[in-house]
């Protein structure tokens, strides 16, 4: 059974633009962890977690995940491949018909 409420939880979010980036915030302040990120040009994996704020700084100034400080995987090739990792909760905040 799993446990309720969020602290601890792992969570991917798709699309960290208002929706994503706020659930992430919210989730993280509950004491989820942000576990990965997905855009549609890069996605970012850190098991440890990482920090909304940062990720939203971060892609903002370069455009693009690549090359993101607190990442142990990233990609540009299939970003939406990491919808597919493993995670308590997966927010689908971007594409239309991401899910099917």
């Amino acid at each position: 059974m799993a446990s309720k409420g969020l602290n601890g939880k792992e969570i991917i979010v798709q699309g960290f633009g208002a929706v994503g980036y706020w659930a992430s915030k919210f989730f993280a302040k509950d004491g989820a962890k942000i576990t990965g990120v997905i855009e549609y040009n890069s996605a970012i994996y850190c098991k440890e977690g990482l920090d909304p704020d940062q990720v939203k700084m971060y892609m903002t100034k370069n455009g693009t995940l690549k090359g993101y400080p607190g990442a142990d995987e990233e990609t540009t090739l299939d970003p939406s491949e990491y919808m597919e990792k493993e995670c308590d909760i997966l927010v689908p905040a971007a594409k239309e018909c991401a899910i099917n």
